[in-house]
């Protein structure tokens, strides 16, 4: 038995609880009514498990999802492909087919359906204040899973609206969703890399320019400069700015220090097509990957750069979120970090 919950009349603690002249006025003992004092939270924090009542929530919660390229409805995309004018019925629907690996339609219809409702689930599943989404490939499918959820009167969906004619977001778009009211001014989403980089690996130097030529290797013939000319992202990055604190109860709009967010989908591992036909499958995938991984490590500088911009003079709390396509230990998620070293306060 605890000897701390023994109830001894020699406990100086116990003789205290049944003493009456010791009890408060509405009948509670002083150490109940001393966990219950405001003086037990000075400052009034909202606690981990306050209501929608509260005015302001404790806890700013964020999820990412990778929507898997979520297309729009098959009937829908093939009745758009037919009424472009640009492929006649069967044509169109050979198409269609080919983009999605040969089912027949109505089955993909059921599939579609199927995704819809997965999806839904999951953002059912999670209460977060902001989502980022990757590899969502038409605007009108996120709007179907958030309508699925029931969750269109909770949330602002932030998508790349398609061109006109464009069928299908070639671009492959990363999204977001953040509660009504919360975000500040207009999503932005960067195509463009910031400016062309040459690494100088034998000066450690980077010269921000577009023209390789800048780079003089008069000093030293054993200088190595690897030009890297990328000018875009594969798939845009997503950047907008949100208020964290829940809407007061009497003003209904949000508050706090706004937070910049990015979304992003770096270029995955899967090897790049460098040559038509593949004459030497070996080299091609040799010479695949490397083009991946240099691709990846340039949008990952080009990232870093952005959030530079961001974070630079000023002390807006900035977060990415997104498919990074690389270990957490990684060169490229390094490059995104800036590496920063953690001392060991033990």
């Amino acid at each position: 038995m605890n000897p701390s919950r023994r109830k001894s009349s020699s406990s100086p603690d116990y003789a205290r609880s049944r003493n009456d002249d010791d009890k408060s006025r509405d009948g509670r003992s002083p150490t109940r009514q001393r966990e219950n004092s405001p003086n037990r939270n000075p400052q009034n924090r909202p606690r981990a498990n306050s209501g929608p009542g509260n005015d302001i929530s404790p806890l700013f919660t964020i999820a990412s999802f990778n929507l898997m390229g979520l297309r729009d409805s098959p009937k829908k995309l093939h009745e758009e492909m037919v009424k472009s004018g640009r492929l006649g019925k069967r044509e169109a629907r050979r198409a269609h087919r080919l983009f999605s690996s040969g089912l027949p339609l109505k089955m993909l219809e059921e599939q579609y359906e199927k995704k819809i409702a997965w999806s839904a689930s999951t953002l059912k599943s999670v209460d977060a204040q902001v989502w980022g989404f990757q590899e969502l490939c038409h605007p009108q499918a996120l709007r179907d899973v958030f309508e699925k959820a029931d969750l269109n009167n909770k949330y602002e969906i932030l998508v790349r609206e398609r061109e006109k004619g464009e069928i299908w977001d070639e671009d492959v778009s990363c999204a977001a969703a953040v509660l009504k009211g919360s975000l500040v001014g207009k999503p932005k989403w960067f195509k463009d890399i910031p400016q062309s980089i040459s690494f100088d690996l034998k000066r450690g130097e980077i010269i921000e320019s577009s023209v390789s030529e800048d780079v003089d290797q008069s000093e030293d013939e054993e200088a190595t400069t690897v030009s890297v000319d990328i000018k875009e992202f594969q798939r845009s990055v997503l950047y907008f700015q949100v208020k964290p604190f829940k809407p007061h109860s009497r003003t209904g709009e949000f508050r706090g220090k706004p937070i910049s967010v990015f979304v992003a989908h770096l270029k995955s591992k899967r090897p790049s097509r460098v040559r038509k036909p593949y004459w030497n499958m070996d080299e091609e995938n040799a010479l695949g990957l490397a083009m991946s991984t240099i691709k990846r490590t340039a949008e990952a500088a080009a990232l870093r750069f952005l959030l530079i911009k961001e974070m630079k003079g000023n002390d807006t709390p900035v977060i990415l979120l997104g498919d990074l396509n690389d270990d957490p230990h990684s060169n490229t998620l390094d490059i995104i970090s800036g590496a920063p070293r953690y001392l060991d306060s033990r």
